[in-house]
């Protein structure tokens, strides 16, 4: 599933961007999905209390386990200078530690965000803060498991435990809401969602608790076994985990956390003919016609239907997507059949609302 959306997200973005950047920060297969706690010299919850950018800089590496920056292709008449890595510093106020630090405050180092690894820090907010030491400077990069720190209760709540000495929950997890954009300036739009009602049911009983304000559940005393565990979201809105389950199950003791994203479950539904009346099997993306930027939604044509999960509200311009080997093969179409992006229909969808049966004609 994950892998689906990426490459429609790249192909989408193929027709909407005319440069390709210089640089583009890659990880070296670092695993941020696991339920072990990260690696980090440092982790610390935190507040950002400053910015700053360096003019000038002395030569300073990227730390190589946090990633690095990657050349890619740019037009050869724009010759772009290698920068100093590490000119921005960030002072953070520390309000939890957990590992390697015993201050107050901690200044850290981190790239621009151009392509290098650096990371989008906002002055006043709060982060969970993975660090690593590094040349004699402390580093943050995309790399790392920085969150804000609001995203990652059910992790700190295992950082907690780990450091006290104490037992986690027999089950336990975050509910927020699913941004609009993937990226690290998505999730600084996740919200938790306090006060639902948590379930987890086995062949033989069934327990339930609520969502705390900051969006952290927890079972305890659970009798061993195997349970189904399910969120009841609001109306017009799914609560998954994984972003595909609504049940997953879950056995008491096992460290992870279920953490669930509250989906909007709007939803736009039909049909793409050719001219000569026969359907095509490629695919269609609505696109988010704002006023936030947000990922781009899609979905196969099969047998010439398509069907788009997970709206948002919002108004939405579809666009038919000609594809060969998961590359685009050909001009998009945008709905009821045109090539003018201008020219478009705005489909509107409300919250949770569902807009089917549209029927989309292309060259």
């Amino acid at each position: 599933m994950a892998a689906m959306w990426f490459r429609i997200g790249l192909i989408a973005v193929a027709f909407t961007l005319s440069t390709v950047p210089a640089y583009a920060c890659s990880c070296g297969g670092v695993d941020l999905s696991s339920c072990e706690v990260p690696p980090a010299d440092i982790i610390i919850r935190a507040t950002v209390l400053s910015r700053e950018f360096d003019q000038i800089r002395p030569s300073f590496a990227p730390p190589v386990s946090g990633g690095t920056p990657r050349r890619m292709s740019r037009p050869y008449s724009v010759i772009r200078q290698p920068e100093p890595w590490g000119r921005v510093k960030v002072t953070l106020s520390v309000s939890e530690p957990f590992r390697g630090v015993a201050g107050d405050t901690l200044v850290i180092r981190t790239g621009l965000g151009d392509g290098d690894c650096g990371y989008p820090f906002e002055v006043g907010h709060e982060y969970l803060v993975f660090a690593n030491e590094s040349q004699g400077e402390v580093t943050v990069t995309t790399c790392s498991a920085t969150q804000p720190a609001r995203m990652a209760i059910a992790r700190i709540e295992q950082l907690r435990a780990l450091r006290d000495g104490t037992n986690l929950p027999d089950v336990y997890g975050f509910v927020g809401t699913h941004p609009l954009r993937s990226d690290r300036a998505g999730w600084e739009q996740v919200e938790p969602m306090a006060g639902l009602t948590v379930t987890a049911r086995s062949d033989t009983a069934e327990y339930r608790t609520q969502t705390a304000d900051d969006g952290l559940y927890r079972f305890r005393g659970l009798p061993r076994g195997r349970y189904h565990l399910s969120v009841a979201a609001p109306p017009g809105r799914r609560a998954l985990w994984e972003g595909n389950a609504e049940h997953p199950s879950a056995s008491p003791g096992i460290p992870c956390a279920m953490n669930f994203e509250v989906f909007w479950d709007g939803l736009i539904t039909g049909t793409v003919l050719r001219r000569d009346g026969q359907p095509p099997s490629r695919m269609v993306t609505a696109q988010y016609a704002g006023p936030e930027p947000a990922d781009f939604f899609g979905a196969q044509v099969k047998v010439g239907r398509f069907e788009i999960l997970r709206l948002p509200p919002g108004r939405y311009r579809l666009m038919f997507i000609p594809i060969v080997a998961d590359r685009p093969a050909g001009e998009p179409v945008y709905y009821p059949g045109t090539q003018a992006r201008d020219a478009a229909v705005l489909i509107e969808v409300g919250e949770g609302a569902h807009v089917e049966g549209l029927m989309f004609t292309i060259f």
